[in-house]
């Protein structure tokens, strides 16, 4: 029998706070730092190559430390978008002592398929408990496990005893499981509520659906991917099952304005909008601008202030959002300048769940 995870989440931890009752704002950072990845996991949409230079730890370490200047609330800092323990620059970046000190300001936030091998791993997880981890304080460290369903209720031995034998390594931290979205079958075999009861049973933890595809650019791509995403969400919950399965999307004050998060990738950064998770970005349109070689506090505001006002203007063109109950929230998390920089009219989120957090209580 595979051990328990004795610190995971096995309720939701409540829900974010409107903008009026809430002292700060909190900051997220998603660093696309991790190079390679030797494995293809179904509905996995992320670039495997991914680099940086010191001058972008530089320039992260300034941020960072405007942010705790400036008495923000410093919340996750998300390592990708490839598995921690197969990117081949994995040594280079948590044996860097500026990104070190970034991390000491973060929940740390991982990925992986715990496909490597058992010293591999175990290697790899005690250089970044000593390294990364070991000077934070009341802090907690979140790895997210892309689990592959097939073989888990297939019952497949050699996986299970590969990835329960790995999973022992990580048993002290918060364990979320992960599957990306990949087709309309994938909850045929066994719904989304038995699923999560199963994970709860056997690992006293949740899984979670990836929206993997919302990293692609083509927008018929987009559309089906999000249209099937929306189809599962409403298909799957129930009134009664809402509390045991974790999706932050339908909380309408989770990541709107009371959250900044930013994602990092190819030297530039981007403001990260939020479709069920943050979806880190590398185009123009999300682009936060430098002054001279730096990024600076009014510049990020700047740039929020102004993607603001271009949702709102949007949202006319939109077939539901200009008089939708939900914009607001919405605009907080950027998803009109998703919709924007995609050409996308039409509302695929499952806003037929959509309630403030407290509500969601009352199921669990």
């Amino acid at each position: 029998m595979p051990r328990k995870l004795i610190n995971s989440y096995a309720q939701h931890k409540g829900g974010s706070r409107s903008l009026r009752d809430s002292r700060q704002i909190s900051m997220d950072l998603n660093l696309d730092l991790l190079n390679g990845c030797e494995y293809n996991c179904e509905g996995c949409f992320v670039s495997k190559k991914n680099e940086f230079d010191e001058s972008d730890i530089d320039m992260l370490l300034d941020l960072v430390n405007q942010w705790d200047n400036g008495h923000y609330d410093i919340n996750e800092l998300f390592i990708g978008p490839t598995d921690i323990f197969s990117a081949s620059n994995f040594e280079r970046l948590v044996l860097n002592p500026k990104f070190q000190e970034i991390c000491s300001h973060f929940t740390f936030t991982c990925t992986t398929t715990l496909m490597n091998d058992y010293e591999d791993i175990k290697h790899k997880s005690e250089l970044l408990v000593e390294h990364c981890l070991s000077d934070k304080k009341n802090r907690e460290i979140e790895i997210f496990i892309v689990i592959d369903d097939k073989k888990y209720l297939a019952g497949d031995k050699a996986y299970l005893d590969k990835f329960n034998k790995n999973l022992e390594l990580l048993e002290m931290y918060n364990v979320f499981f992960v599957l990306n979205v990949y087709s309309e079958s994938m909850f045929d075999a066994m719904s989304l509520d038995e699923l999560n009861k199963k994970i709860n049973r056997d690992y006293n933890s949740k899984i979670r659906i990836n929206p993997s595809y919302l990293r692609g650019s083509s927008f018929n791509h987009l559309t089906k991917y999000m249209e099937l995403h929306k189809l599962l969400v409403e298909q799957q919950l129930t009134d009664e099952n809402i509390g045991r399965v974790f999706m932050n999307m339908i909380d309408v004050y989770f990541g709107s304005f009371t959250f900044n998060t930013y994602s990092f990738r190819n030297h530039e950064l981007y403001v990260a909008p939020l479709l069920y998770e943050a979806i880190p970005q590398d185009v123009d349109f999300f682009k936060v601008d430098k002054t001279g070689n730096r990024y600076t506090l009014d510049g990020l505001d700047a740039k929020q202030c102004d993607m603001v006002l271009q949702q709102y203007g949007y949202s006319e063109e939109c077939e539901e959002c200009y008089n939708c109950d939900f914009i607001t929230s919405c605009v907080g998390r950027n998803v009109l300048s998703y919709m924007q920089d995609r050409k996308i009219k039409k509302c695929l989120l499952p806003k037929k769940w959509f309630r403030d957090a407290s509500k969601v209580i009352e199921f669990e």
